[in-house]
């Protein structure tokens, strides 16, 4: 006894491969999206830690150079010499100095030393990294810290 199959399931059809073409590209397509976006969140991350390290580094030098040295009498402006390095140029305000961060395209960070509420006894110090090239809107970095005159 010969069974006869159908004439239909001896192979695909044409509308049955364009379905499955349809739904194989769909998914490409959305692999790709899925790549571009994981890319551009790391290229974020990355330029983040950079600037967070800065940040960080800068906090650090500032504490070192100590109370006297960041504030003259007056507690409004740092005293010359506070950052000698040839990268960091004074703000015109005499509160503070910038300086460019080369690790970042862009980059470019503040250090403002203001005083803490009037007290003659705390500075607020306030460092900021910023940076650009990317097509998305950034925020800066910035770290806040107070820094106290020794007893």
């Amino acid at each position: 006894m010969l069974i006869q199959r159908s004439q239909r399931s001896r192979g695909l059809t044409l509308v049955e491969l364009v379905v499955a073409s349809v739904i194989v590209g769909v998914g490409m397509v959305s692999m790709c999206q899925l790549y571009l976006a994981s890319m551009w969140t790391y290229q974020k991350a990355h330029y983040l830690a950079i600037a967070t390290q800065r940040a960080q580094y800068e906090l650090e030098k500032t504490r070192s150079v100590g109370f006297a040295a960041l504030t003259p009498d007056n507690a409004t402006s740092l005293v010359p010499g506070s950052y000698a390095s040839g990268s960091y140029t004074a703000l015109a305000s005499g509160r503070g100095v910038q300086f460019t961060v080369g690790d970042l395209p862009s980059g470019a960070g503040t250090i403002t030393i203001t005083k803490f509420r009037g007290y003659n006894y705390l500075l607020l110090a306030t460092i900021q990294i910023t940076w650009g090239g990317m097509s998305k809107a950034q925020s800066p970095v910035t770290i806040v810290t107070l820094i106290s005159k020794a007893p």
